[in-house]
């Protein structure tokens, strides 16, 4: 009977720090996809970047059999926030898939550093600091940061990482997603297999996927943009790739009633599979 006590206040307490945690894990994780929203409206290329990249690395880690991803999505999520520090002019450049220049070059591979140590500061969040540090690492130890660290002394979160951000430089020229898989299997130690294998997989449900052209009148929450949405001066308003949240279509359909926002919008959507039903 006593040992039977114990067992139960171990589980409820065990339950009681599961709990805990999970709170804590969804709090920090709403309030920092909150801080990545209203970021996305002063950076839109660089944030409807992460959007792509989160769901990258999102599907690698489903097909990698990996559980606990809250941490890799918020690297995903948040893998670009150090680009505040670049100009506008390299972004766009980055966003086309455009080569960059020398100097350029440089200035671009100091922006993992700025989000490094702009996370760092946040408790809890050390890990998902070092898989941004760590984004643009080769596996075999080169590349940057020139610190030694090599093949699984890397966080894996920065492995996912590195495939989804080369897997999207080849994208979004318009390269099938076969091609830019061989691509990638093509730069000899450059990648982790294993995430490079998980690559092959899911990029098949990328083909499930048919482009439509709509109306901001039947935008909805969670539709992915294919392309950007600009407003009629062709200014850029969100970025492509985006996963558009409640939040962004209300402020869109807000801007569109001053007919301010250039139609048609084109989206990503399942196959077979109407706009307003791809919503839900």
């Amino acid at each position: 009977e006593i040992f039977q006590k114990a067992l139960e206040s171990g589980i409820r307490q065990y339950q009681l720090i599961r709990a805990e945690k999970e709170l804590l894990e969804q709090t920090l994780t709403g309030s920092l996809k909150a801080l990545s929203e209203v970021l996305s409206l002063f950076n839109p290329e660089a944030f409807g970047r992460a959007s792509r990249l989160k769901r990258y690395v999102l599907e690698l880690a489903q097909q990698m059999g990996i559980s606990d991803v809250w941490r890799l999505e918020i690297a995903a999520t948040l893998s670009q926030i150090g680009a505040i520090i670049l100009p506008e002019t390299i972004l766009k450049k980055i966003d086309a898939g455009a080569p960059l220049t020398t100097d350029e070059t440089k200035v671009f591979y100091q922006h993992p550093c700025t989000g490094r140590d702009i996370l760092a500061k946040i408790p809890r969040m050390q890990e998902v600091a070092d898989i941004i540090m760590y984004q643009h690492k080769h596996f075999d130890g080169s590349g940057t940061p020139g610190d030694g660290r090599r093949e699984e002394d890397i966080p894996l979160g920065a492995r996912l990482l590195k495939v989804a951000i080369d897997f999207d430089g080849f994208r979004i020229q318009d390269m099938p997603p076969s091609d830019a898989c061989e691509k990638l299997q093509e730069r000899t130690g450059w990648y982790d297999p294993k995430v490079l294998q998980a690559l092959k997989v899911a990029f098949v449900r990328e083909q499930q996927f048919k482009l439509r052209h709509i109306s901001l009148r039947e935008l909805q929450p969670h539709m992915v943009l294919a392309g950007g949405i600009f407003d009629t001066k062709g200014h850029l308003l969100v970025g492509k790739g985006q996963d558009l949240s409640e939040w962004m279509v209300t402020r869109l359909k807000q801007m569109g009633g001053g007919q301010s926002v250039q139609e048609p919008i084109r989206v990503i959507v399942p196959v077979e599979c109407s706009p307003a039903a791809c919503a839900t």
